[in-house]
């Protein structure tokens, strides 16, 4: 009864579960495995469990495994493994030592599960966290981040760093006149023409409203900015669409601080953030 018990738990659990002798080799495995990985049981029993391998698992790593599994009889990680299409995935994967009567090692137990959909919402959020919901540009706190080691960077290499602080002109008229939802496309289509003008290395921000920053690396000198301010106020300059067919002209207008005339810090700006 203990038996079939145990086998009943083992094949209805979503958690894929494959058991090996001390070769290693997979001597047995459990519908989960086979819907996770896509393996049935005669594709793998008598096989190398590295079967499942990524290849991103350096030996090292593999060496301290197998370090703690043989010192402690356990390890637990989350690793990268490939399903028999060849797509990579990750696995939280615990792996348990079976001792017999004299402690000495018989079976090596593993379980795992597919973490991909929570690290996809962990990706989600961390970007909601980082990000502003309309344009996708980097939020405040983002910003202030880059900022911060694009300074770094300066003061390492003796180059000079740009801010730029964008404010549209006449936005709150196109607000009040066609909606807040046609302000939002409009929104979406100055980050759309902002973004086509970026340097690589450049990063474009929304602190709120319709007030843009733009942080410049590297620099030579405070004219540099200034040429990337007019260009900005030149694209600004021309009509945008809006989606009902009408043409508005909002324009621009740009403040620039740079470091380290105007602060070493991100906090001693001369333009703080609002």
């Amino acid at each position: 009864d203990q038996l079939r018990e145990a086998a009943a738990v083992m094949q209805s659990t979503h958690e894929a579960v494959v058991i090996c002798d001390t070769t290693p080799r997979i001597i047995a495995i459990n519908a989960a495995y086979s819907t996770i990985t896509g393996y049935s049981a005669e594709e793998v029993i008598g096989k190398d469990p590295g079967i499942l391998s990524s290849g991103h698992a350096d030996q090292s790593f593999h060496e301290a495994l197998w370090k703690s599994l043989l010192k402690d009889g356990y390890w637990q990680g989350e690793v990268w493994n490939r399903r028999k299409s060849g797509e990579m995935y990750p696995q939280l994967l615990t792996i348990s030592t079976v001792y017999d009567d004299q402690h000495a090692p018989v079976r090596y137990v593993g379980v795992f599960a597919d973490i991909s959909q929570l690290k996809e919402n962990q990706a989600q959020l961390e970007f909601m966290a980082l990000h502003d919901p309309l344009t996708k540009l980097p939020n405040r706190s983002l910003v202030e981040q880059r900022l911060k080691q694009e300074i770094d960077q300066a003061h390492r290499h003796g180059h000079r760093v740009g801010v730029l602080f964008i404010d549209l002109d006449r936005f709150k008229q196109v607000n009040d006149s066609f909606g807040h939802l046609v302000g939002d496309e409009l929104l979406c289509d100055v980050t759309l023409r902002l973004g086509a003008r970026l340097r690589e290395g450049d990063t474009l921000g929304r602190l709120g409203g319709d007030e843009f920053i733009l942080l410049v690396s590297p620099l030579r000198d405070t004219q540099d900015a200034a040429v990337v301010a007019r260009d900005f106020i030149s694209v600004l300059s021309e009509p945008f669409k809006l989606p009902g067919g009408n043409e508005v002209f909002i324009g621009g207008s740009i403040g620039i601080s740079m470091f380290p005339q105007d602060g070493e810090t991100v906090s001693a700006f001369a333009f703080t953030f609002p």
